[in-house]
Protein backbone atom coordinates (compact mmCIF):
# COMPACT_ATOMS: atom_id res chain seq x y z
CA UNK A 1 0.00 0.00 0.00
CA UNK A 2 2.52 2.52 -1.16
CA UNK A 3 0.92 5.70 0.18
CA UNK A 4 -1.15 4.14 2.94
CA UNK A 5 1.89 2.18 4.13
CA UNK A 6 3.64 5.49 4.52
CA UNK A 7 0.88 6.71 6.83
CA UNK A 8 1.75 7.23 10.47
CA UNK A 9 1.66 3.76 12.03
CA UNK A 10 -0.53 5.05 14.88
CA UNK A 11 -3.16 6.51 12.57
CA UNK A 12 -6.38 4.57 12.14
CA UNK A 13 -8.14 4.98 8.81
CA UNK A 14 -11.79 4.04 8.37
CA UNK A 15 -13.05 3.91 4.78
CA UNK A 16 -16.85 3.93 4.62
CA UNK A 17 -19.72 5.07 2.37
CA UNK A 18 -19.83 8.82 2.92
CA UNK A 19 -23.27 9.14 1.31
CA UNK A 20 -24.95 6.59 3.58
CA UNK A 21 -26.55 8.35 6.58
CA UNK A 22 -26.33 5.22 8.74
CA UNK A 23 -22.65 4.72 7.87
CA UNK A 24 -21.94 8.39 8.65
CA UNK A 25 -23.69 8.08 12.01
CA UNK A 26 -21.80 4.90 12.82
CA UNK A 27 -18.28 6.16 12.10
CA UNK A 28 -18.90 9.50 13.77
CA UNK A 29 -20.73 7.98 16.72
CA UNK A 30 -18.35 5.28 17.83
CA UNK A 31 -16.19 6.22 20.76
CA UNK A 32 -12.86 4.53 20.29
CA UNK A 33 -10.70 3.97 23.33
CA UNK A 34 -7.70 6.22 23.45
CA UNK A 35 -5.83 5.99 20.19
CA UNK A 36 -2.21 6.94 20.48
CA UNK A 37 -2.54 8.55 17.06
CA UNK A 38 -5.24 10.02 14.89
CA UNK A 39 -8.46 8.75 13.37
CA UNK A 40 -9.10 9.57 9.73
CA UNK A 41 -12.52 9.00 8.18
CA UNK A 42 -12.48 8.63 4.39
CA UNK A 43 -15.50 8.33 2.12
CA UNK A 44 -15.14 5.38 -0.24
CA UNK A 45 -16.67 7.65 -2.88
CA UNK A 46 -13.46 9.71 -2.97
CA UNK A 47 -11.98 7.65 -5.79
CA UNK A 48 -8.84 9.80 -6.02
CA UNK A 49 -7.78 8.97 -2.45
CA UNK A 50 -4.76 6.63 -2.40
CA UNK A 51 -6.32 4.62 0.44
CA UNK A 52 -9.48 3.99 -1.60
CA UNK A 53 -7.43 3.05 -4.66
CA UNK A 54 -5.22 0.72 -2.60
CA UNK A 55 -8.22 -1.05 -1.05
CA UNK A 56 -9.76 -1.58 -4.48
CA UNK A 57 -6.41 -2.89 -5.77
CA UNK A 58 -6.50 -5.38 -2.89
CA UNK A 59 -9.91 -6.60 -4.09
CA UNK A 60 -12.01 -4.91 -1.42
CA UNK A 61 -15.49 -4.21 -2.82
CA UNK A 62 -16.31 -0.90 -1.13
CA UNK A 63 -19.97 -1.24 -2.11
CA UNK A 64 -20.18 -4.27 0.13
CA UNK A 65 -17.63 -3.51 2.84
CA UNK A 66 -16.25 -0.80 5.01
CA UNK A 67 -12.55 -1.13 5.77
CA UNK A 68 -10.19 -0.25 8.61
CA UNK A 69 -6.45 0.23 8.23
CA UNK A 70 -4.42 0.34 11.44
CA UNK A 71 -0.83 -0.58 12.28
CA UNK A 72 -0.09 -2.54 9.09
CA UNK A 73 -3.41 -4.39 9.34
CA UNK A 74 -6.41 -4.08 7.03
CA UNK A 75 -9.77 -5.58 7.93
CA UNK A 76 -13.07 -5.27 6.10
CA UNK A 77 -16.77 -5.99 6.44
CA UNK A 78 -17.94 -7.88 9.52
CA UNK A 79 -14.37 -8.24 10.73
CA UNK A 80 -13.93 -4.45 10.60
CA UNK A 81 -17.07 -3.83 12.68
CA UNK A 82 -16.12 -6.55 15.17
CA UNK A 83 -12.62 -5.11 15.38
CA UNK A 84 -13.85 -1.54 15.90
CA UNK A 85 -16.35 -2.72 18.50
CA UNK A 86 -13.55 -4.36 20.48
CA UNK A 87 -11.74 -1.01 20.52
CA UNK A 88 -14.71 1.04 21.72
CA UNK A 89 -15.45 2.34 25.15
CA UNK A 90 -18.81 1.04 26.45
CA UNK A 91 -19.71 4.44 27.89
CA UNK A 92 -21.99 5.44 25.01
CA UNK A 93 -25.33 3.77 24.15
CA UNK A 94 -24.32 3.13 20.51
CA UNK A 95 -21.12 1.45 21.63
CA UNK A 96 -22.96 -0.79 24.12
CA UNK A 97 -25.40 -1.83 21.39
CA UNK A 98 -22.57 -2.55 18.94
CA UNK A 99 -20.69 -4.53 21.54
CA UNK A 100 -23.78 -6.63 22.24
CA UNK A 101 -24.30 -7.53 18.56
CA UNK A 102 -20.70 -7.68 17.37
CA UNK A 103 -18.92 -9.09 20.41
CA UNK A 104 -18.26 -12.34 18.59
CA UNK A 105 -16.91 -12.69 15.04
CA UNK A 106 -19.45 -15.45 14.30
CA UNK A 107 -22.39 -13.24 15.23
CA UNK A 108 -20.87 -10.36 13.26
CA UNK A 109 -20.65 -12.53 10.14
CA UNK A 110 -24.36 -13.30 10.44
CA UNK A 111 -25.47 -9.71 11.11
CA UNK A 112 -23.20 -7.86 8.68
CA UNK A 113 -24.98 -9.04 5.48
CA UNK A 114 -28.29 -7.90 6.98
CA UNK A 115 -26.84 -4.45 7.69
CA UNK A 116 -25.21 -4.30 4.24
CA UNK A 117 -28.49 -5.16 2.48
CA UNK A 118 -30.33 -2.60 4.61
CA UNK A 119 -27.74 0.01 3.58
CA UNK A 120 -28.17 -0.85 -0.11
CA UNK A 121 -31.96 -0.57 0.23
CA UNK A 122 -31.66 2.77 2.04
CA UNK A 123 -29.37 4.15 -0.67
CA UNK A 124 -31.83 3.04 -3.35
CA UNK A 125 -34.72 4.71 -1.49
CA UNK A 126 -32.68 7.91 -1.17
CA UNK A 127 -31.85 7.82 -4.89
CA UNK A 128 -28.10 7.51 -4.31
CA UNK A 129 -25.87 5.58 -6.68
CA UNK A 130 -23.58 2.72 -5.79
CA UNK A 131 -19.90 3.36 -5.18
CA UNK A 132 -17.80 2.95 -8.32
CA UNK A 133 -15.64 -0.12 -7.99
CA UNK A 134 -12.72 -1.29 -10.09
CA UNK A 135 -13.43 -4.34 -12.21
Amino acid sequence: MSNAENQNQQEMIIVYDGECPVCQHFVRGIRLRQLSGQLELISAREQDRPEVQWLQDQGVNLNDNMAVIYQDTMVQGAEAITWLTAMTSPSHHLNRLLFFFFRSPALGKVLYPVLRNGRLLLLRLLGRKAIQVKE
